[in-house]
């Protein structure tokens, strides 16, 4: 994770064009460098929500949901799948777009956009054995809502979202 801080954020519906675009769009309107990722709301039955300890190189591990940066020429959808398969170990179907998140975050040097598209999702097999290329997966669980609030949060935002799209008791 970049070292930083998020400046500002906010929730806003995901448009079908720009889930199936599957074209790189590296920068912004303005020119400015933009980041564009995915996140999975993956619940069982029961409630519990599919989430990962991460944790680069030197940090404390800490909680994010599953999902990543989004490749040239992948759509969103395809990288929610491939992002789930490698962090988890789990293959996912019925995808649907619940929401956008797009905000501006600070990394010190430089400033920049980023928009993540959060998708629920349904795990249909395979076994929670995280397989992650970039080696910052420690492990992934099913975690029940009432843990969230106790949680150490991998990504600033994802707390509060949590607390508005899933019913947990913070």
């Amino acid at each position: 994770m970049i070292e930083g801080r998020i400046l500002w954020y906010d929730v806003l519906p995901a448009s079908q064009a720009e889930l199936t675009g599957g074209f790189d769009r590296r920068f912004d309107a303005g020119g400015r460098p933009a980041w564009e990722g995915v996140a999975a709301l993956c619940t069982r039955e029961d409630g519990a929500l599919l989430m990962v300890l991460q944790a680069d190189p030197g940090q404390t591990p800490a909680w994010a949901l599953p999902g990543g940066s989004i490749e040239p020429h992948e759509t969103p959808c395809q990288t929610v799948r491939r992002e789930l398969r490698e962090e988890t170990g789990l293959a996912v179907a019925h995808l649907q777009p619940r929401f956008k998140v797009r905000g501006i975050y600070d990394a010190g040097h430089e400033r920049y956009n980023y928009h993540i598209y959060y998708f629920t999702a349904e795990a249909v097999a395979g076994v929670l054995a995280p397989a992650d290329p970039d080696d910052t997966i420690v492990r992934a669980d099913w975690v029940e809502p009432a843990r969230l609030c106790h949680l150490p949060f991998y990504y600033d935002d994802q707390r509060q979202i949590l607390q508005r799209y899933v019913d947990a008791p913070c």
